[in-house]
């Protein structure tokens, strides 16, 4: 408990008159015999007496054994049984790596992969060189995806959520399936009336084959597409420009003028990988009359392409809206129109943004983030086809 004050004396307005005393029970105001015995006393009762028949140095020697033992509990290897091949698939040599190629999805696309193997393990994940969204190149996310393979809370079998219940229940395939034969009878009567699937955003023609066998069984079938971090704005956004649903494709190798308006182009964002490399080459310089390309980027948290940014402007994700706006309202886009002062947003920083777009008309490029609405995706690809871009 903090101390507290005792209250002076009312018309009283110097200490002279009384000292301040500070109390931290009553019964050290009152000055009782057991608040002098605790004041007087470093630790509570019996907390500074050694039990009966151990002395100082038994006790610290008591301690220090079971620090030790406790350490080495902790750093104890995980017991595991190494169980050998009965049949050992052919071509296999103990401890020698092998790669295979793959595709992992990612949103709207897939990165072609090589990934690197123990014993039927994936250890390690690298670009494809043949594949073009990488060449060989791989991001962070892609490094880390292998974690996902040895999560210990990875789902390993289907859960079933009855009506009513808190937490799903865990079952075995052979109980889907037990359970779907006896629901499928009904559901193919019904031509589908009551089913619904739920799978996350992807561009795999097999799973599209699949969905059409499953829509050709079952027409009535609900089918929804869904993730928490989705291209739906950007897909929004082009169909208020163009009039139908469209997924935006950049080439940052070719501009030579880029603004982010929080995306973060390099990691986070739709084809990461080849934006790198694109934004990369704009980079180079051949001779000594090149001119490397310039990074605006406007963000409301630091990025990766904010870190790479020649210009960068930290604003809350809600006014980013505001300050696509005013530069499409500054560069002339048409129907564009009321865009006022942006909060935060200095007007020498926007002025030297529009000349350099203005300054480079056909080499420019203009994106939104995936977090921002389908308005101002539709306000970027407006800026774009403005300038030429």
């Amino acid at each position: 408990m903090p101390p507290v004050t005792a209250p002076m004396p009312q018309g009283s307005s110097s200490p002279s008159v009384r000292p301040r005393e500070h109390w931290r029970s009553l019964e050290q105001l009152a000055d009782t015999p057991e608040a002098r015995s605790f004041l007087e006393r470093e630790f509570p009762v019996g907390a500074s007496e050694l039990p009966e028949g151990i002395d100082r140095r038994s006790l610290v020697q008591l301690l220090g054994a079971s620090l030790a033992l406790a350490g080495l509990t902790g750093c104890r290897k995980p017991v595991e049984n190494i169980v050998p091949y009965v049949t050992p698939p052919e071509e296999l040599v103990p401890g020698m790596p092998r790669q295979y190629a793959t595709t992992m999805p990612f949103g709207l696309g897939g990165y072609g992969l090589l990934v690197e193997s123990h014993e039927g393990r994936p250890t390690k994940i690298e670009g494809n060189e043949l594949h073009p969204a990488t060449a060989g190149s791989a991001s962070a996310l892609m490094q880390a995806s292998i974690l996902g393979l040895y999560d210990p809370d990875r789902s390993t079998q289907p859960l079933q959520k009855a009506a009513g219940a808190a937490a799903p229940e865990k079952k075995t395939w052979a109980d889907f399936v037990a359970a779907w034969k006896a629901l499928e009878g009904d559901l193919v009567a019904a031509g589908g009336a009551g089913l619904a699937v739920l799978l996350p955003p992807a561009a795999s023609p097999t799973l599209f084959r699949i969905v059409a066998a499953l829509r050709q069984r079952f027409p009535g079938l609900l089918l929804a597409a869904w993730e928490p971090v989705h291209e739906g704005n950007a897909i929004a956004g082009a169909a208020l420009l163009a009039g139908r649903p469209l997924r935006p494709s950049y080439d940052l190798g070719a501009a030579r003028v880029v603004v982010s308006l929080d995306a973060d182009l390099f990691l986070g964002e739709q084809d990461a990988v080849a934006n790198a490399r694109g934004f990369a080459a704009g980079r180079r310089l051949a001779t000594e009359k090149d001119e490397m390309n310039r990074l605006w980027v406007v963000e409301s948290a630091f990025t990766t392409t904010g870190g790479m940014a020649d210009h960068r402007l930290a604003l809350p994700s809600g006014r980013v809206g505001a300050v696509a706006l005013a530069l499409a309202q500054a560069l002339g886009v048409p129907g564009v129109a009321g865009a006022g002062e942006v909060p935060g947003v200095p007007e020498k920083w926007l002025a030297a943004l529009v000349k350099d777009l203005q300054a480079n008309p056909g080499r420019g490029l203009v994106v939104a983030g995936r977090d921002q609405p389908a308005a101002v995706h539709a306000l970027a690809l407006a800026i774009n086809t403005a300038l030429g871009n």
